[in-house]
């Protein structure tokens, strides 16, 4: 079991993890229109800014690894405050290991081979650490490019580097499907909801991350544990959307079943947070994925960040993680425990399961 003993989140809707959670909780959107792309009204075929939820006024003028910096950097600043431990280089932070989860490095979204080459630590990972006053090494930091199931890809990760011996780790994420070119590619394949297209998804950025260590490393030091993550699994898709193939829910019905068997063996029946965004198939395969589990899971409630967030992409497992946390933790969770899956546009699919 790992324990969270920090949190940083920063969203459309909210600069810091409180505030985020909370406009999520109230069902707040901060949607607005993006000058920057336009798309053709269905009724009268003028062109109009698409629906997006940026990080308004703090985003402009920024895109890909700097905006990923900007974002990431807030994030982590978030999280030291909210871990109790010093920041600007403390000793208090020795060790700690960096896995950053970054979107798919897809060349038909990105127009740049500096998002596809080695420099990635120094561009993006070293500025985002010192931005925020933390030391890191190339050795101590991991580059996890898995889009939406990274965030359980790393948390994997994560246990076993802390079984090793290394005693915290950082889970970091950050992604924005605002810039235009990523715009570009969502309305080329359909995927962007415009007037025509009420079963795309409304993009959004942000960035999170998770102070992981052992619970009994946290409890040593008297660290607040927000939650517990006592299950976390990940699966593989064969019918993944990349394949042009309608997934049946096996690969995403596989890591939510690994995640419960690892945390109690028992039936399930708090709250869900899935990543459903609007697009259809994702809805179809966690239906599918529910039909094949319905005997031990049964959710509560489905939560879907996305309704405040917008697409968050790489970024959206852990916010989802931050949200599950922050609710059980203050007691506004239907339940004990709460459940995160995620679906990744290739055959990656991730479940964590937290309680208190």
């Amino acid at each position: 079991m790992l324990a969270i003993t920090g949190m940083g989140l920063i969203s459309a809707v909210g600069r810091d993890v409180a505030s985020s959670c909370a406009s999520l909780r109230a069902g707040i959107s901060r949607a607005r229109g993006l000058l920057s792309y336009q798309v053709l009204n269905a009724d009268d075929q003028e062109p109009m800014p698409v629906r997006a939820c940026p990080v308004h006024g703090f985003t402009e003028g920024f895109q890909h690894l700097g905006l990923w910096v900007r974002l990431a950097s807030a994030a982590l600043s978030d999280m030291i405050q909210f871990s109790g431990l010093p920041g600007s280089g403390a000793g208090s932070w020795y060790g700690t290991a960096l896995a950053v989860v970054a979107p798919l490095l897809n060349q038909h979204r990105f127009d740049g081979a500096e998002l596809l080459s080695d420099s990635l630590f120094e561009s993006y990972i070293l500025p985002a650490a010192r931005n925020s006053g933390l030391a890191t090494s190339r050795d101590l930091a991991e580059w996890i490019p898995a889009g939406h199931a990274g965030a359980a890809i790393a948390i994997e990760r994560a246990s076993a580097q802390i079984t090793r011996g290394v005693p915290r780790v950082i889970v970091l994420a950050a992604d924005s499907y605002c810039d235009p070119l990523t715009l570009g590619w969502l309305h080329s394949l359909g995927r962007l909801k415009t007037p025509d297209n009420p079963v795309g998804c409304v993009p959004g950025e942000a960035a999170a991350c998770l102070l992981l260590e052992s619970v009994e490393s946290a409890r040593r030091r008297g660290a607040h544990i927000f939650a517990v993550i006592g299950g976390c699994a990940t699966a593989s898709e064969p019918d993944h959307w990349m394949s042009g193939k309608r997934s049946q829910g096996r690969g995403l019905a596989a890591a939510i079943e690994n995640a419960l068997s690892q945390a109690s063996g028992t039936p399930f029946s708090g709250d869900l947070l899935s990543d459903m965004n609007g697009e259809e198939w994702r809805a179809y395969e966690l239906g599918s994925a529910r039909v094949r589990l319905q005997s031990q899971f049964d959710p509560s409630r489905i939560l879907y960040p996305a309704v405040s967030f917008g697409e968050t992409g790489a970024a959206s497992g852990i916010a989802a993680i931050c949200a599950a946390a922050r609710s059980l933790e203050r007691r506004y969770a239907s339940g004990s425990a709460a459940l995160v899956a995620s679906s990744s546009d290739n055959e990656s699919r991730g479940a964590t399961y937290l309680t208190c």
